[in-house]
């Protein structure tokens, strides 16, 4: 299929996530252009999350994802991906045992980050060079005719325009956007744990507290692991979206919602919840987005910006 291609120069990313990071990076290896990324939390990372103590610097834990699993042959099918990261050690070999670990193939190995598994989505945006917004929610984009352009609105006031948008969050969060767009390594660690709940744990419970839900947890640690110390902090993380069930059918990758404009919707939720299907996701969006839009090509020079 062909398509006419317009020139864009403005691109907006919604979610600072590792597709997002990832997908940034690759636009911006291919064109000089002006990438935005708005993030509603207040740091960057997406499912791919550390927490970092503020009273105790060396403890940090990954609450989200917590390390990466991947056959062989995705590792040679992405080398270029695996081949920088294992260089600068971003990611490493686990290279120890887990206890009640389930078996994996012997084609497959499991990677971690020490630097925290958000380091993995830095390096993509310190690629990417471009600007990163924290505590940016998106609540509407709509199409501007004449302009033939996206106008993005989030919570904090901010109206902005682009000609390129790509969705790279949670489907059921893009179903609950406004506007008419879909009508169209440290040494010495401290250590730390982290306490996973069931999901009939979070719907029997779901109308506690933080502080309820904390002290709960902290009974049930405690039944386990009697001697353990008592924790010097206790962070509380609700994930309204984890881990992907049910892909969208046939795991496109990506849905292209409209052409021109150009607006992509894409992410784990179009391949599988794994660094792998983050990556993919990344590659075909930014496939299909060069089959919609022309860049002015050569490479931008500069520093990544947050705000």
């Amino acid at each position: 299929m062909s398509f006419e291609k317009n020139i864009a120069t403005k691109i907006l990313i919604v979610g600072g996530g590792l597709t997002g990071s990832v997908a940034a990076s690759l636009i911006k290896n291919e064109a000089v252009v002006n990438i935005e990324i708005w993030e509603r939390m207040d740091q960057i990372g997406g499912r791919y999350q550390t927490y970092r103590s503020s009273t105790t610097p060396k403890c940090s834990i990954d609450c989200g994802a917590q390390y990466v699993s991947v056959s062989l042959d995705f590792i040679r099918s992405q080398a270029k991906f695996y081949d920088e990261l294992l260089e600068k050690e971003i990611l490493v070999p686990l290279g120890q045992k887990i206890e009640n670990f389930r078996k994996l193939s012997e084609t497959k190995t499991v990677f971690v980050a020490p630097g925290g598994t958000d380091s993995l989505v830095a390096h993509f945006l310190q690629k990417a060079d471009c600007s990163v917004h924290l505590q940016h929610e998106v609540t509407e984009i709509n199409l501007k005719e004449e302009e033939k352009a996206w106008e993005v609105k989030a919570t904090n006031g901010i109206v902005r325009t682009f000609d390129v948008v790509i969705l790279t969050i949670p489907v059921p969060e893009v179903l609950n956007l406004k506007g008419n767009f879909l009508s169209i390594k440290q040494s010495k660690e401290v250590p730390g744990i982290i306490l996973q709940s069931t999901t009939s744990f979070a719907e029997k419970y779901s109308d506690l507290n933080d502080d309820e839900i904390k002290h709960l947890m902290l009974e049930h640690i405690k039944c386990l692991l009697p001697e353990l110390p008592d924790p010097a902090f206790v962070k509380l993380f609700h994930w309204t979206y984890s881990m992907l069930i049910e892909p969208y059918v046939d795991t496109p990758g990506c849905v292209v919602i409209n052409d021109y404009p150009c607006l992509i919707s894409g992410g784990d939720s179009y391949t599988e919840s794994t660094f792998n299907g983050c990556i993919t996701s990344a590659v075909i969006i930014v496939e299909e987005l060069l089959k919609r839009v022309k860049f002015l090509k050569g490479h931008h020079q500069g520093r990544r910006r947050s705000s």
